[in-house]
């Protein structure tokens, strides 16, 4: 494994990083603001860098006076596709969060990763939505709400990227606090791997769906303290999952210090899970530690290029990228 910095600017807080090949660049997208859980304005940058150059600067694609949370990307055809939530600026960071009439989910365009069109404002409720997942008729996105004092995990169905979404229970467990799922397309089936937020170190839960509307009871992993779960189909046909592990407390300086990969064997996805192993990424020795929030990609070579963001020696978090091989596990 290899690693480095993409930006980092101490002035700010950088997070929530996202990553995808366009075009043949590699196009990072991630947060920008004065701290976490801000009340104060939020923007979105991407960093590009195309092959044997440099990182760019940051150049910046929106701004909003209310939280842009989590942005994620994604290549559809010849189109760049941004997603991400937007929560009302709220005095409560997180009854505001948890209201689903206090958030949407926006989405832009681009043909070149530089000129955006949108945002378009969707009907879809929630906050930390997944990456757009193309189905056989449509197009599905995830994201997590309050209801009935639990968080909840829903999926949106369109058949139009610019109309109508409509929402269908993934999992609502009583007792459980569910959020930011991962969904992907695996061989014939839809498969969604999501976290447990009651602060009790619980794995992540996993679904399984025919259609990607309809899914069976889901069932815990083996994969502990996984949170914001980012799953994908290797080359191999294995699956990969990078995830901030997080089995302790929530108290600051013992919260998001690790960053791990989880390599699911094809034959034990749709089965158990129980084929896999995990990868340590990073780890955040700042006692001000806030990390473990990833995307990533894998290029035309087979490696797989992972970005993260961490506070480790910095004043404040910052983006960092990692490069490494299915053979690594």
């Amino acid at each position: 494994m290899i690693k480095g910095t993409i930006t980092r600017n101490d002035s700010v807080w950088q997070g929530h990083p996202d990553v995808t090949l366009f075009n043949d660049e590699l196009i990072i997208i991630f947060r920008e603001s004065d701290k976490h859980l801000t009340k104060n304005p939020t923007r979105l940058y991407i960093v590009a860098k195309s092959k044997n150059k440099s990182f760019s600067e940051p150049i910046g694609v929106t701004s909003s006076p209310h939280r842009l949370n989590c942005p994620r990307l994604t290549v559809i055809d010849d189109t760049l596709w941004l997603i991400c939530d937007v929560v009302a600026k709220s005095a409560n960071y997180f009854s505001a969060e948890n209201d689903p009439t206090k958030t949407k989910v926006h989405l832009w365009n681009s043909k070149d990763a530089r000129n955006w069109n949108g945002p378009f404002v969707t009907n879809i409720a929630g906050i930390v939505p997944d990456k757009i997942c193309k189905t056989n008729d449509g197009f599905l996105i995830a994201a997590h709400t309050f209801e009935n004092d639990n968080l909840v995990q829903n999926v949106w169905h369109t058949t139009d990227l610019y109309g109508e979404w409509v929402k269908y229970p993934l999992c609502h467990l009583e007792g459980y606090n569910i959020c930011e799922a991962s969904v992907v397309k695996f061989e014939q089936k839809y498969v969604c791997l999501m976290r447990e937020n009651s602060g009790l170190g619980l794995p992540a839960f996993v679904s399984v769906s025919s259609n990607g509307l309809e899914w069976r009871e889901p069932k815990q992993t083996r994969i502990f303290g996984c949170h914001r779960p980012v799953c994908g189909v290797l080359k191999s046909g294995n699956l990969l999952t990078t995830y901030r592990e997080s089995s302790h407390s929530f108290r600051p300086g013992f919260w998001a210090k690790n960053t791990f990969a989880c390599l699911t064997s094809k034959n034990s996805v749709l089965k158990d899970f129980n084929d896999s192993i995990i990868l340590p990424l990073d780890h955040d020795q700042s006692k001000r530690c806030d990390s473990g929030y990833t995307g990533w990609i894998q290029m035309p070579d087979e490696s797989i290029f992972i970005v993260n963001y961490i506070t480790a020696d910095a004043p404040k978090p910052y983006i960092r990228w990692y490069s490494i091989f299915e053979e690594e596990f």
